[in-house]
């Protein structure tokens, strides 16, 4: 049978180096080992954001239909290749590929992160040989695992009947609906033949944790498969599903509350998410996201979504990894199968979006050689559940059939709201959430999630289109409805306290400005802790009001600070710490400025004679005042007034 291949290891340890620099090196490979190399992430900040937002369509609905274009990923992939296999190790790894080149053979590439985990973000599954014009995740000969080595390894499970897949939908109120009687239809049609010759049964549940837990008791199950939303909170530095509670509203589960209810029941083997975020970490914590503490957890494999995935690709992916499996195909080589599937249906992108977790050693989760036949009759308690199951499939399927006409406008609309901004059309992208407001506000309520996103991103266009005391007032009136609705220390009312803040400033008012940052810091820190990017930002953002509040030493200082944490934390060629290098360099030269005498103004003498007469002697003094203060001096008058704002500007510094 094809699928019985024999897969060696080639595994390659990422750890930080020196300099901002990381250290790669073969621990174990047919080829044998490798000295270590040093690299450099070969992409700026804004280069990876511009790759993952085209490939991950961050910017659409979590799931939706249609093909995703094309992005330039033999570009992105060779680049990374060419970064890490330099050399010897680039030598060990054509050496090993060509060991392991015979019939039924295959090399299995696992990346160890543990050490590294801000390199977890990087999508590595789009690796690209330029010299075999092959993207090594793409065949099932060189499958690409991010591997977790964790002790008590877990070994492959007998199964002497059907291999059970318990399918889990979730489609709560207050989130975009998902098609659940079609995910269902499709699966279970893909898997057919299988379930027809008694090797595989699908069943479906409510996706709630208490149904899972009681069916889980009854019964046992070898693949758990989510179909949903996820996310990740970064104030509880974990990923979370959105599942529902008993009255069918959202419920964040974390990947640590999931895994330890898995791993009750030692026959669940392998968890696959369709989830947005499913895959996503923290830069800090290599356990932190929903797959990786599923692993933690004691699961042996977890496949989750690095990126967005259309529903297409979502359902065919499902149904080439399952009958691959079925058809007695190891886990990795399975999942070749699901991403050459993929693209063979013309999708260019997307079949890089699936990544595998795994922490068994030899990548088995299941002895297939002998599998029984369903049994003639199931249990009472799996019809009741079945009948439930359907019942609330019915009743999604009809919401999605009155929604879908009005969502795939609005989607569209919102597209191409963000495709203008994306491309600095500012007052176009402006208008455009404007129109898509009232739609939003009139089909899923004023207190839906996606209305107050339109809410967001038109206060911010609106700023950004030049008007930015509208924007302030609209961050104004919609800070208190992210409050009520998410929280007080919710990630999404932190980012709109946050752009109150920073539109107060630009509005005119910078001591207001710098007292919200100065309150809104501490929550943050307390929300996601001190190295958290989004409490790093705050802190730039309170050091740059203070100095725009007219205390340029105090901003220095700040910025000064703040320098090595940033540093230490995300590293120095990070957009942040290159960001506030180059405002901490401002800011000393305002310092210095501000001690400056005002003879350096270059003044006229009147004006010169005035300032001094009233104990203005230094550019700071002369900075701290108002324009009005300074039209009651005696003899300054207008004129001079006129005469110190030009001045000032000239050195980049302003009245209070």
């Amino acid at each position: 049978m094809q699928g019985h291949l024999s897969y060696q290891d080639f595994d390659l340890l990422i750890e930080p180096g020196t300099q901002g620099r990381y250290r790669a090196r073969v621990l174990r490979s047919p080829a044998g080992e490798s000295g270590p190399v040093q690299f450099t992430v070969p992409f700026s900040p804004l280069e990876l954001e511009n790759f993952v937002l085209k490939v991950g369509l961050a910017r659409r609905r979590a799931r939706g239909p249609g093909r995703p274009e094309g992005v330039p990923l033999k570009d992105f992939g060779g680049k990374l290749y060419g970064a890490v296999f330099q050399d010897e190790l680039r030598e060990v790894l054509l050496r090993s590929i060509s060991l392991t080149n015979g019939p039924g053979a295959g090399l299995r590439l696992r990346l160890r992160l543990a050490d590294a985990p801000e390199l977890a973000e990087l999508p590595w599954e789009f690796l690209y040989d330029p010299r075999l014009n092959r993207f090594l995740a793409q065949s099932r000969r060189t499958p690409l695992v991010r591997y977790l080595d964790l002790p008590d390894p877990p070994r492959p499970l007998a199964v002497d009947g059907p291999l059970r897949l318990l399918v889990m939908i979730s489609s709560p109120a207050g989130y975009p609906l998902l098609d659940v009687e079609r995910e269902l239809r499709l699966l279970t049609e893909a898997l057919a033949e299988q379930q027809e010759e008694g090797r595989v049964v699908v069943e479906h549940l409510a996706a709630n944790m208490g149904t899972l837990r009681r069916r889980l008791r009854r019964e046992e199950f070898h693949v758990f498969h989510f179909v949903g939303h996820g996310l990740y909170r970064p104030d509880w530095d974990d990923g979370v599903l959105v599942m529902e509670d008993r009255h069918g509203q959202p419920q964040e589960v974390t990947g640590e509350e999931l895994g330890s209810l898995l791993n009750e029941y030692d026959p669940t083997r392998l968890a696959v998410l369709n989830a947005c975020e499913g895959a996503r970490s923290s830069a800090h914590d290599s356990f932190a996201g929903v797959a990786q503490s599923l692993i933690q957890q004691g699961l042996p494999a977890v496949v989750a979504m690095q990126f967005a995935i259309t529903d297409d690709a979502a359902i065919t992916f499902a149904q080439e990894l399952y009958a691959a499996i079925a058809d007695g195909y190891p886990l990795e080589a399975a999942l070749a199968e699901a991403r050459r599937a993929i693209r063979d249906e013309g999708n260019p992108t997307e079949w890089g979006t699936p990544v595998l977790y795994s922490r068994a050693p030899d990548g088995r989760l299941f002895d297939l050689t002998v599998q029984a036949r369903i049994p003639a009759a199931e249990p009472k308690a799996r019809e009741d559940d079945e009948r439930q199951a359907r019942d609330e499939a019915d009743r999604k399927a009809q919401e999605v059939a009155d929604q879908r006409p009005w969502q795939a406008d609005a989607d569209a609309l919102e597209k191409r709201a963000r495709s203008a901004g994306d491309a600095g059309e500012y007052a176009a992208a402006r208008d455009q959430f404007a129109a898509l407001l009232p739609e939003r506000e009139r089909v899923s309520g004023p207190e839906h999630p996606d209305t107050l996103a339109a809410r967001g991103n038109l206060a911010q266009y609106t700023g950004l289109a030049g008007d930015t005391v509208a924007a302030r007032d609209q961050f104004a009136a919609l800070l208190p409805e992210r409050e009520r609705v998410s929280g007080p220390e919710h990630p999404d009312t932190l980012a709109a306290r946050g752009n109150l803040a920073r539109w107060t400033g630009e509005a005119g008012d910078a001591v207001a400005a710098r007292d919200q940052f100065a309150a809104l810091e501490p929550v943050r820190e307390r929300a996601f802790g001190p190295k958290h990017l989004d409490t790093l930002i705050a802190r730039a953002s309170l050091a740059r009001w203070t100095g725009e509040a007219g205390d340029a030493v105090a901003a220095r200082d700040q910025f000064a600070t703040l320098q090595p944490i940033i540093e230490r934390v995300l590293g120095p060629r990070h957009w942040a710490a290159i960001s506030n290098r180059n405002s901490l360099s401002k800011w000393t030269g305002r310092a210095a400025a501000g001690a400056v005498l005002i003879e350096e103004l270059n003044l006229r003498v009147r004006s010169y004679n005035s300032l001094r007469r009233v104990g203005i002697r230094t550019i700071d003094d002369l900075s701290s005042h108002t324009e009005a203060e300074l039209l009651a001096i005696e003899n300054l008058g207008p004129q001079g007034v006129e005469e110190v704002k030009q001045r000032l500007a000239d050195i980049g510094r302003h009245l209070a």
